[in-house]
């Protein structure tokens, strides 16, 4: 194999997660997203849903929808969700997460 082509396989492996990691670490993350997710998305998706679990009440009602639709929809951050929840035209979920998050 040259140089490059194992340069290339490399790189490659840096920002596309194989298909193990998406079927463990990163399962159900961007099931309802339309795109192309690389590693950093699937790490900036863990890290807003890590603090968002810190961050929202354990006794919410809605908390467990609203985690499992950071993972779904591949957000990143507040905003991305917030457009998420604007789409889907539910005002609910929105109220809630700039209130909690």
């Amino acid at each position: 194999m040259s140089e490059g082509g194992r340069a290339v396989r490399e790189d490659y492996r840096k920002f596309v997660p194989t298909r193990e990691e998406r079927e463990t670490v990163y399962a159900g993350i961007g099931i309802e997203y339309r795109g192309i997710l690389l590693r950093q998305n699937f790490e900036s998706c863990l890290g807003f849903y890590e603090q968002a679990k810190k961050s929202l009440p354990g006794a919410l009602r809605t908390r467990a929808q609203i985690l499992a639709d950071i993972r779904a929809s591949a957000s990143r951050d507040k905003k991305e969700l917030i457009s998420y929840y604007q789409a889907k035209g539910d005002a609910d979920s929105v109220r809630v997460v700039k209130n909690y998050l």
